[in-house]
């Protein structure tokens, strides 16, 4: 059971793959009809014309220039510059999400400091980190929650029950890759790699072909609290995150829901002024919601 206050949901970005853009040459102005009056010779006005990506008048030249007089030369320049304007478009497109094969990767990261971690050895916490996020994307939990409501003397109330785990020194849990950057910021950072196994598959596509809901949230706990402290910081991420999700989905605040939830992706943990703030991404399946019958 985790009791506890964390900060506002923020927005994931993530990087979209670029479009590398040809040089012009002289041999362009050749092969290319939409180039008007240019001249092999000319490979000044060919990179003005080529290179600086202008498609209106605002960048320097006017766009009904580079269409021929002819009605049919004209049709066919049309349509190559339909299908050469409209091919970044399709390229950015994100690709529909893989379905999930044999092995999850994932990379975690431990703080290597006697005080924080007096016991146990960095290869340990780190697999330990990943054994509880694992389980947390195949197994998930139960939920309980119960808003806090103060006219009513209402004290808020979360506890997560584990719906299964992976076993500890289960084989199909690696470690590899292992990279120490003590020397830079006082971190091991480690490759985990999983096994799935046709139970796991199946767990992992039945969550995302129910009826379920996405949502986010951010939890933070003390860096001095060690390992424990990154699953506290975990917990309340996945509080946070059924928090704003029924906010938006319920007028009234239940007396209490009950539900499950797992995660969607490996969680990403920081730390940030003495503290350890994990970012989650969750799917999350509503069972009960409980109302109060009278103020």
């Amino acid at each position: 059971m985790f009791d506890g206050h964390g900060a506002s949901q923020p927005e994931f970005n993530w990087p979209l793959v670029g479009i590398e853009r040809r040089k012009a040459s002289p041999r362009d102005t050749l092969a290319n009809p939409l180039i008007p009056n240019a001249h092999p010779t000319d490979t000044d006005g060919v990179r003005r014309v080529l290179n600086r990506g202008c498609i209106a008048e605002p960048c320097g030249f006017n766009l009904r220039s580079l269409i021929p007089r002819y009605p049919l030369v004209r049709a066919v320049a049309l349509l190559g510059m339909m299908v050469t304007l409209s091919a970044p478009v399709a390229a950015q497109t994100p690709a529909p999400p893989a379905p999930f094969e044999g092995e999850i990767t994932m990379e975690v990261w431990a703080i290597e400091d006697r005080i924080i971690h007096p016991d146990a050895s960095a290869e340990e916490r780190l697999l330990r980190e990943a054994q509880f996020v694992l389980s947390g994307m195949i197994y998930g939990w139960d939920f309980v929650y119960t808003p806090e409501y103060a006219a009513r003397g209402v004290e808020r109330f979360f506890e997560l029950e584990p719906v299964g785990a992976i076993a500890w020194g289960d084989p199909r849990l690696r470690l590899r890759d292992l990279r120490d950057s003590r020397n830079r910021d006082s971190s091991i950072h480690g490759q985990i790699d999983f096994a799935l196994s046709e139970s796991d598959i199946r767990r992992l596509e039945a969550w995302r072909a129910m009826d379920t809901e996405r949502s986010g949230g951010v939890g933070s706990a003390p860096l001095l609290e060690g390992l424990p402290g990154k699953f506290v910081a975990m917990e309340e991420a996945i509080h946070q995150a059924i928090r704003d999700y029924l906010r938006g989905t319920t007028f009234n605040r239940p007396r209490e829901v009950v539900g499950s939830v797992v995660l969607d992706r490996p969680p990403r943990v920081r730390t940030v002024s003495g503290t350890y703030e994990a970012q989650v991404r969750v799917l999350i399946r509503i069972d009960e919601v409980v109302q109060y019958q009278v103020f």
